[in-house]
């Protein structure tokens, strides 16, 4: 190992300071482990009340879907008959468990037509269904659930109910199950279960503000807590699900799961005291806490003053590229005076300052080639249209400005196309390219060249004092020019040109309206003959 590295000296000071270092990671690691204890806590509640309310949805969803099949069994033709009626509603709870209570039907005003128990019992039951839980049934083809109530035995019981319906789909008559919630089979289970030393379970229904079943048998279909006294239940009350700390009605701090039985609507809580929880950590803590102070000390003491003197060379050699990323300092090498990781760093950090460097110049070369290419034809390296629009405004601007005047030139070439169709476009695309060479002899910089596509050019002539006439002259010019031969790949070409020409003297107008003025002065050209130009009036 290098002697002369950091590495090295750092480990020679945590080796004489090994307990001290070894104490000292406790107060790191003990918060980070009750982090992670808490959330194996919350994963843990959160497994339970899942599994929870998974039951309970399945036992309820199974009393629904069982509830449905006899009502699609029940034989339409018992319903004028209660006696027959009563007897098939007892048979059929005797083989089926999940109804023991009764199983009823009455008449879609909620009146009772026949049960499987006696009247007296049957109209206790059916103080537990009002006339919206009616409603709802008839208007739905599922079983839906009523809200538990207590009957006249004060035991805790919830009905279900479906339609019963012809074969039009008409509701005839209501099927409703009874089952005592803490019936076996049923929420019996879940309530003699223990789920931690001192944990417990709620189940509530927020519809009807009351608790359905708890780990406490004395909870059960009382009313729920009024808001504002635990925010964590508030929360659950408003749909949240999951995990979280709050303090009960006892004041003690608790950790609670949340989690959804979504066939009823309701919510399971699992709650255990934070104190239960978080034993065995919180006494590792107060271990730690109590015979790692003193050394803790020390070795705060001591890295205050030897790090420093340590760490210098790497604070510096931070603190220069720290100010060359803020822009304070340029960009440059560093002095390779070290043989310790700092010179290391040092070295790799040069290498990234050339290869940046080396980037920043190709950069800059690609983005001029890509400026070039947004405003420049690919074929003659005239301007493009975009460019065309923009510099003819700045022109145009100019003139206003400065009183000129100014005339724009447009030409499409004559005979272009025999070309093409009879050489190929590789000819035709050097024709174009000899014919661009051309019209660039003898302008100015101020003026503008451009190829629109195909053969169509256009020329913009700036700081005219007479644009009509100096306008005309250079469009003759270019007709006498363009119309030489041209000598491509061997083979004699000649083509002529029609331009058009709309100037600007002073009047107001736009781009666009140069632009048109000069391509229906070409036009013109072409009708009168090709091998002109025209002059927009």
């Amino acid at each position: 190992m290098n002697k002369h590295s950091i590495k090295f000296r750092i480990i020679a000071l945590c080796t004489m300071l090994m307990v001290v270092g070894f104490l000292s990671r406790i107060f790191f690691v003990l918060p980070y482990t009750k982090e992670k204890v808490t959330q194996l806590i919350a994963t843990q509640q959160l497994s339970i009340a899942s599994y929870i309310a998974g039951e309970v949805d399945q036992k309820i969803v199974e009393r629904q879907s069982t509830l449905e099949r006899i009502a699609s069994n029940l034989p339409r033709g018992l319903m004028g008959s209660t006696k027959e009626l009563r007897s098939w509603l007892t048979s059929i709870q005797q083989v089926n468990p999940l109804f023991r209570s009764g199983l009823l039907v009455l008449t879609t005003q909620g009146g009772l037509v026949a049960g499987s128990i006696d009247g007296g019992m049957a109209d206790s039951l059916l103080q537990g269904a009002g006339p919206h839980w009616i409603e709802r049934i008839l208007q739905t083809s599922n079983a839906i659930v009523g809200s538990p109530f207590r009957d006249e035995s004060r035991r805790a019981a919830i009905l279900f109910g479906t339609a019963i319906r012809d074969r039009t789909g008409k509701a005839i008559g209501i099927l409703v199950g009874a089952s005592h919630l803490d019936a076996p089979g049923f929420l019996y289970g879940l309530s003699t279960q223990k789920w931690s030393n001192s944990g417990s379970f709620l189940i509530i229904s927020p519809q009807d503000n009351i608790f359905v079943a708890a780990t406490d048998p004395a909870m059960m279909l009382r009313p729920l807590p009024k808001p504002g006294i635990n925010p964590l239940h508030d929360r659950a009350m408003n749909g949240y699900r999951g995990t979280g700390e709050t303090v009960n009605a006892k004041g003690e701090r608790e950790f609670s799961a949340i989690q959804s039985i979504p066939s009823a609507g309701w919510f399971t809580v699992v709650r255990i005291p934070l104190t239960e929880a978080l034993a065995p950590i919180n006494a590792m803590i107060h271990y730690a806490l109590s015979t790692g102070s003193i050394l803790a000390v020390g070795l705060l003491l001591a890295l205050i003053l030897l790090l420093p003197r340590i760490l210098r060379k790497l604070d510096n050699t931070t603190a220069a590229m720290r100010d060359m990323a803020n822009g304070r300092r340029p960009l440059e090498r560093l002095p390779e005076d070290s043989r310790d990781e700092v010179g290391v760093l040092v070295r790799q950090f040069n290498l990234l300052v050339d290869r940046l460097k080396k980037q920043e110049a190709e950069l800059r070369l690609s983005e001029a080639r890509m400026g070039h290419m947004a405003s420049h034809d690919g074929l003659t390296g005239l301007y493009n249209r975009m460019a065309l629009i923009n510099r003819l405004q700045q022109a145009l601007d100019d003139a206003q400005r400065g009183h000129d005047g100014l005339a724009l030139l447009f030409c499409d070439l004559d005979g272009f196309k025999p070309v093409n169709d009879t050489h190929g476009h590789d000819v035709g695309d050097r024709l174009l390219c000899a014919i661009a060479q051309r019209l660039q002899n003898g302008r100015r910089k101020t003026d503008t060249i451009a190829r629109l596509g195909g053969d169509e050019f256009v020329i913009v002539l700036t700081h005219l004092q007479d644009p009509r006439s100096e306008g005309a002259t250079i469009a003759q010019d270019y007709i006498d020019a363009l119309g030489e031969p041209y000598g491509i790949n061997g083979i004699d070409l000649s083509v002529s040109v029609s331009i058009g020409v709309s100037v600007y003297e002073g009047q107001a107008t736009t781009v666009s309206k140069l632009i048109s003025q000069a391509d229906t002065a070409m036009y013109e050209a072409k009708r009168l003959g090709k091998n002109k130009y025209c002059l927009y009036d």
